[in-house]
Formats: C-alpha cells, sequence, structure tokens
C-alpha cells in the first residue's frame, strides 16, 4: 500500500501560528472544514506543551508525499528542488529540477516534462517555499521578476542570484 503523507507550507502572516512561514507535518485533513490539523511543540518556562492547531485550506499551500526517497534516504514531496543524475552512455547528465503533478500525464514528474525512471538518482536540496532563489537559477531578467511576484504573494523572501559564484554558493550543500 502507498505511504500517504502530506506537509504544508503554512503562509506568513494569514495566522497567528507559531508556524508562519514554515513547513509542517499534517496529521489529519478535515475536508468538510476545509481545515488541515497539525501538531505543535512550544516551551512555556522550560516545560513543553504541545497540541493540535487547525488551518484553514487558504493559509497554506498543501504538499503530497509522492512515494519515493532520494539517495540520503529523504521523502520527496511535491514542491522540493532537487538534483537529479541519470545514466547516459558512460555518464550521468545533472539537472535541477522541482517536482510537480502533471494532470495530463496524471503522475508526479521532474518540472513538467520529464518522468522519473530507474537508474535516475535523486537528491532534495530545497523547496520551493523556503528556498525561492533556487527557482530564479538560470533565469532571463523579465521571468525573474514574474516569478519572484509570485513567490512574494505566497510569503517567501526572495534572493536573486545573478553571478555564477553565488550559484554555487547555493548549491553547494
Amino acid at each position: 500500500m502507498k505511504d500517504m503523507k502530506m506537509r504544508a507550507w503554512i503562509i506568513p502572516t494569514l495566522t497567528d501560528s507559531y508556524s508562519d512561514g514554515k513547513i509542517v507535518k499534517v496529521n489529519t485533513i478535515h475536508l468538510e472544514t476545509e481545515k488541515v490539523q497539525i501538531g505543535y511543540k512550544k516551551i512555556y518556562d522550560g516545560d513543553k506543551v504541545g497540541g493540535n492547531i487547525s488551518i484553514p485550506f487558504s493559509h497554506i499551500e498543501l504538499m503530497q508525499f509522492i512515494g519515493l526517497k532520494d539517495r540520503n534516504n529523504k521523502d520527496i514531496y511535491e514542491g522540493d528542488i532537487v538534483k537529479s543524475w541519470y545514466p547516459y552512455n558512460d555518464n550521468y547528465i545533472e539537472n535541477t529540477d522541482i517536482v510537480e503533478w502533471n494532470d495530463e500525464e496524471c503522475s508526479f514528474m521532474l518540472g513538467s516534462k520529464r518522468h522519473f525512471h530507474k537508474g535516475l538518482m535523486l537528491e532534495v536540496f530545497g523547496n520551493i517555499y523556503e528556498n525561492p532563489e533556487l527557482l530564479l537559477i538560470g533565469e532571463d531578467a523579465g521571468s525573474k521578476e514574474v516569478k519572484a511576484r509570485e513567490l512574494v504573494k505566497k510569503g517567501c523572501q526572495i534572493h536573486i542570484v545573478d553571478n555564477k559564484e553565488q550559484i554555487h554558493k547555493l548549491l553547494e550543500l
């Protein structure tokens, strides 16, 4: 049976949650009330206090576990930014892509065009919400501005990277 897991990006400034601007594990999805339930822990005077809070769908971005793990045994979710290596002749070709759902193909894909396949090595090194600057690598100035505006609306902080030295620092993990 497929392992069904979800996580959520809590959009900053839309809730009073301790988790604004963070990705959290989703415990329960309530379709009738259109809310998700997450667990939380806070520390008051040295004591850990925990519980659950409900957050409306309109205050989050849901991401589904795709059923695969990367080469470091880390779960891969839609919205993750991954490096992929696939064999070609006697070498490996490296790409950087976003894990996305493709409605036409009815499957998760790398970018909107490449399928996951046997022999593909993957490594998660960020996600579109916490590391949006990684999306701007290699974009032209016009599309960078459009994409940056979309991400800012979702509460992301943007750091546009233009020189190769900065890009290499971002990609070295």
